[in-house]
């Protein structure tokens, strides 16, 4: 009986430590700065980034491989197993290479400072998650991830 309530606390201690750090998870999250257009997304590399909406990098955390294994705990399938964050050199956190961005900001043949200027350069409307400078000869040249979709 001693031995059936000992498994039983530890498996009750095992449980809460993973609430626990997945709550930690949460507030490192939260704790990224961000306005409310921004968009937060998690890396193949294990780096959660927050993309400002012409796809600057401006914050990041980098989680830790059980950070990871937690994040991805209720999917099938694991793309994380291998992945720590904490591996990836700052200047790769603030400027990830193209496979890791999300797939809005994903451009084949358009450099970054194309991608800032995509505000000013789309007549009548402009680019961003939801608009992809419908209508104008800017749409494929200026936004060619959004355009694909």
């Amino acid at each position: 009986m001693a031995n059936l309530k000992l498994l039983l606390c530890m498996i009750f201690c095992c449980a809460t430590l993973s609430l626990a750090s997945i709550e930690d998870i949460q507030l490192k999250i939260r704790a990224l700065k961000k306005a409310d257009d921004d968009l937060i997304f998690i890396g193949d590399d294990g780096v959660v980034r927050v993309f400002n909406t012409i796809g600057l990098v401006h914050n990041y955390v980098q989680l830790t491989n059980e950070e990871l294994a937690l994040v991805e705990s209720d999917k099938v399938e694991k793309k994380f197993t291998l992945t720590d964050g904490r591996n990836v050199e700052h200047k790769h956190c603030m400027d990830p290479p193209q496979h890791i961005l999300p797939k809005i900001f994903q451009a084949k043949n358009i450099g970054k400072r194309a991608l800032a200027k995509r505000f000013t350069l789309c007549t009548g409307n402009y680019c961003d998650a939801t608009t992809a400078c419908v209508g104008t000869p800017a749409e494929v040249m200026l936004c060619p991830s959004i355009a694909q979709l």
